[in-house]
């Protein structure tokens, strides 16, 4: 089974592009995922395809917080210098916001805070 779920931010927006026929859509991006229990972030690149990869293009921006689930894919080739190289890519089948739209920072200034009912100005 190849299956995997990771919940990062978006390093920067997603990149729409076609593929050499003109019938598939691709997105591309790249989501920063902090280790669990450790001081450490994977930068991870993340490809969707057709609805998936519109979806991403129209509602996915820099700095969001987002699930991804898919499966993972790895693609070998060889370099100029006839060195094997590899990259391993996130395939992702669903994406899932994992925070409500950020609001605007009151300013706490603007509030005093009382010691009792008889000090409020009102």
């Amino acid at each position: 089974m190849n299956r995997v779920t990771v919940i990062g931010r978006l390093v920067a927006d997603p990149v729409l592009r076609t593929s050499a026929d003109g019938k598939t859509k691709i997105a591309s991006y790249r989501l920063a995922v902090k280790r669990r229990f450790e001081d450490k972030t994977d930068f991870l690149d993340v490809k969707a395809f057709n609805q998936q990869a519109d979806f991403a293009t129209k509602y996915l921006a820099k700095g969001n917080l987002i699930g991804v689930d898919g499966r993972l894919e790895v693609n070998e080739w060889k370099g100029k210098d006839e060195k094997t190289r590899r990259d391993v890519l996130i395939i992702a089948e669903n994406h899932t916001f994992c925070e409500g739209k950020k609001e605007k920072k009151v300013n706490d200034e603007a509030f005093e805070t009382y010691e009792s009912e008889d000090d409020m100005p009102f």
